[in-house]
């Protein structure tokens, strides 16, 4: 008879419940400060689906945030019209950040109030704020400036590069020359994905034999499709540059290694931080006593468990992510309770512009994000990401919106706890 695990210690100042990159960075930062903080969720991540790119303004106005976009993207705890005062909390977000996920493995290069243009995988433009460096190698004036091949690997199902390059000379008219090579370490395999091509390039020759394919191709910058995780990113395509004497770029690729490298480095980060991990734990029930949470039910597959609760963060994403549920016409988040703000028709007969409305549905927040369950305010709550109405990342939000709700969730829960 199998034994049966304890439950994980239990004591803790603030759940954060979520665990993609607005629960991370919340909980991280809340952790920095000293604060006994568990993080729990369960399955993939928006953020693990996504480009592993950080996009922190939609819109420039030179190389700056244009003041009348952030009334729009930033309409909760920042003056829209307060330009110094966003700039600000952009740069601690920013300065706490990148050098704590470079620490776990992953440089990010880039500037949260410009934007750079590089090159995903199926060969159009992308443009955020903060790529992963690798990326940030691939921008389009470097490549303009430089001239560039791409390298398909035959048997990765991410890589094409003459489909890339059709792409890039139709959509850009830019000419990049596609080649390809077939590593004898994939011989006979197929559609292989990104996760298993980073396995297979750990323990084969791959690395060596994309290494010597790179430096058969002419020209000073070669792009490839994704080839390594988080532990061997920053060796591998080193090795790659150093064995070749070429300069590497990766394509931006979402539903790839980027999105689970960048989830990666933020969980590394977070345990780091000090925050307990309870991967695999869910969110059950919340218990709401005179205005504040006083406990939460959290479950596994064999058990459930309460504890009391000084604070809690809802971080648990919008109806792609999980967080929302759909009734009828309502949207319903199913943990607290909390108000739900949805402009739709039924949703059982949904048309394609009614998408846009859900996919901006979510709960309703104060000015310092402290949800409103039954019509009161939740005053040792608060919400972060894309859970909130008008912050959906899935949807075009970008990340760095939900990552910023998290930076000021952190803030509120910081003088709840204090």
């Amino acid at each position: 008879m199998r034994a049966i695990r304890p439950a994980p210690p239990m004591d803790f100042d603030c759940l954060v419940v979520g665990h993609g990159a607005a629960g991370l960075l919340c909980a991280s930062r809340l952790a920095s400060r000293g604060i006994r903080v568990a993080v729990v969720g369960t399955g993939e991540t928006s953020t693990s689906l996504s480009t592993g790119c950080i996009s922190m303004v939609e819109k420039i106005e030179g190389d700056l945030i244009d003041p009348n976009v952030l009334s729009s993207q930033f309409p909760y705890s920042l003056a829209g019209d307060d330009r110094d005062e966003v700039i600000m909390v952009l740069e601690d977000l920013y300065s706490f950040l990148i050098p704590d996920l470079e620490m776990q493995g992953l440089p990010m290069r880039g500037n949260p109030l410009s934007i750079r243009r590089m090159l995903t995988s199926l060969g159009t433009p992308y443009q955020c704020s903060i790529p992963q460096m690798y990326s940030l190698r691939g921008r389009l004036e470097h490549i303009l400036e430089k001239g560039a091949s791409l390298l398909g690997i035959m048997g990765h199902r991410d890589s094409d590069s003459d489909l890339a390059s059709r792409m890039i000379k139709s959509t850009l008219d830019m000419e990049i020359r596609p080649f390809w090579t077939k590593p004898s370490s994939l011989e006979g395999r197929t559609d292989l994905t990104a996760s298993e091509v980073s396995r297979l390039a750990k323990r084969s020759d791959l690395t060596n034999e994309l290494a010597e394919a790179i430096s058969e191709i002419e020209g000073e910058l070669v792009g490839i499709p994704p080839v390594f995780d988080l532990s061997g990113y920053q060796e591998g395509m080193s090795f790659l540059e150093r064995s070749s004497g070429k300069e590497v770029f990766e394509l931006v690729t979402p539903l790839s290694i980027p999105g689970r490298r960048l989830q990666s480095a933020m969980e590394s980060m977070a345990r780091a931080k000090g925050c307990t991990m309870l991967l695999g734990w869910r969110a059950v029930d919340v218990e709401i006593f005179n205005g504040e949470v006083t406990g939460v039910v959290l479950g596994s597959r064999s058990r459930e468990v309460r504890v009391d609760l000084s604070s809690i963060v809802l971080a648990t994403g919008d109806s792609v992510g999980g967080g929302l549920t759909l009734k009828g016409q309502s949207v319903l988040e199913p943990i607290m309770g909390a108000s739900c703000t949805f402009m739709g028709e039924d949703l059982r007969t949904l048309h394609a512009e009614d998408l846009v409305g859900l996919s901006n549905a979510g709960i309703e927040v104060d000015s310092v994000l402290r949800p409103r369950c039954s019509g009161e305010i939740i005053a040792n709550a608060a919400a972060a990401g894309s859970i909130i109405s008008g912050f959906s990342y899935p949807s075009g939000g970008g990340m760095g919106a939900a990552m910023l709700t998290s930076w000021l969730a952190a803030q509120t829960i910081m003088e709840v706890v204090g």
